[in-house]
């Protein structure tokens, strides 16, 4: 076949045809264009937040202590009367006391009233009553070696009973005089106080000393008050030395080596002082209390309150009163050096005094309390100083002006 007859051949002819349809078919109609979608993001939902409650923590119940036992008795004075109180008894006896012997064994008192009245002496151990004088007495003070003891007739003198031999014997009578007034005769006394014994031979007491008013012309006038305080030295002859300052004893130590004494000048109300024992005034040598040591805030000019005394078988004294926290404590001072120690808080006792029960180092204290009871009287509670704890012994309510006299085994 000739080449210009396989150029005209119709199938090549259309085989051209198509290509050519093809390729100006993919020049001129372009693709169109895809939009993707974009794929939705995701955004996970946050987990909840979960808060941890805390496991409870569980507080055991604290056991509760066993109610504190009294060991020994309590002498309580009351009006007068004098109540033993024993961890489940109650004894009473109708007598005031005034007062027990250092030996704990011996109470002074007095019964009877509308002037019969007998002074008494109660045995504690025995509970044997028996009358040493017909007549009330007063001002009673024991001897340090409970033999003896001083006592006062209208405080008009001071007299001392020996109970080993019954006898009785003047100390000092104080001076008087008698005046006519208007045609009636009237008594002038001097004035004295209460003795307190420093040893088994020493009284101290206050009198008046000087020259009687050359006359009076008014009735029924006071008497002149004491205005010197004097030492009574007991021997075979009794001898009286005048101190040149007003003091009072307000407790001595077991062994007598030491005595608390308090100012009665003026201006010496909280003014307390320590010395060592003392046959004459001459050597006395008094020291001062720490100033900075509160005396009694609670009753100013108080003879005792707030002053618990020398502890049992000690030279050291204790003091109750506020400390800088706010809260009553127990002060501890000791006698040589005057070195304060702060003890446990207590509360404050209706009568300013705590009582120790026992052997202090076993830290047991009684005392009056009315901060639950007031305005009526109050209660007798026992208190353990190492652990807070305290114990109401008894309902005191119907007491009168309660007072703690004695612990006694």
């Amino acid at each position: 076949m000739s080449q210009q007859k396989m150029l005209h051949s119709p199938k090549l002819t259309f085989i051209v045809a198509a290509l050519a349809l093809i390729t100006v078919s993919g020049a001129c109609s372009p693709r169109p264009t895809q939009t993707s979608t974009p794929t939705p993001s995701l955004t996970p939902s946050p987990w909840p937040t979960l808060t941890r409650t805390p496991t409870p923590t569980i507080t055991p119940t604290p056991t509760p202590l066993p109610p504190l036992s009294l060991q020994g008795r309590l002498i309580v004075a009351s009006g007068f009367e004098i109540y033993e109180l024993t961890s489940d008894s109650v004894t009473q006896w109708n007598f005031s006391c005034g007062g027990i012997s250092p030996n704990k064994r011996y109470c002074l008192g007095v019964t009877g009233s509308g002037g019969a009245e007998s002074t008494v002496l109660h045995d504690l151990t025995t509970g044997e009553t028996r009358t040493l004088f017909f007549g009330g007495l007063s001002c009673l003070s024991w001897a340090t070696d409970s033999t003896r003891f001083s006592y006062s007739v209208s405080l008009y003198n001071v007299r001392v009973y020996d109970l080993s031999t019954g006898t009785d014997e003047l100390v000092y009578a104080a001076p008087r005089e008698v005046y006519n007034v208007n045609g009636q005769q009237t008594f002038y006394f001097g004035h004295v106080t209460c003795g307190t014994w420093i040893g088994v031979d020493r009284l101290v007491f206050q009198r008046f000393v000087g020259p009687m008013p050359a006359r009076i012309t008014i009735p029924n006038v006071p008497e002149l008050a004491e205005n010197t305080t004097t030492l009574a030295l007991l021997g075979e002859t009794i001898s009286l030395v005048d101190s040149p300052r007003r003091l009072i004893v307000i407790d001595v130590s077991d062994d007598e080596s030491y005595i608390l004494m308090r100012g009665q000048e003026h201006g010496e109300a909280d003014s307390l002082y320590v010395t060592r024992s003392f046959s004459d005034f001459e050597g006395l040598n008094l020291r001062r209390v720490p100033a900075s040591l509160p005396v009694c805030d609670y009753c100013k000019g108080c003879p005792s309150c707030g002053i618990m005394g020398f502890v049992p078988n000690s030279n050291e004294f204790n003091l109750v009163n506020k400390a800088d926290d706010g809260e009553t404590h127990i002060y501890f001072v000791d006698s040589e050096t005057l070195e304060v120690r702060l003890g446990p808080a207590v509360p404050f006792p209706s009568d300013g005094r705590l009582l120790w029960v026992g052997d202090p180092k076993a830290g047991i204290v009684a005392f009056i309390d009315d901060s639950a009871t007031w305005p009526q009287c109050c209660d007798v509670v026992i208190m353990d100083l190492s652990t807070g704890q305290k114990t109401t012994l008894f309902d005191a309510i119907e007491f009168q002006d309660p007072f703690l006299l004695a612990w006694l085994p």
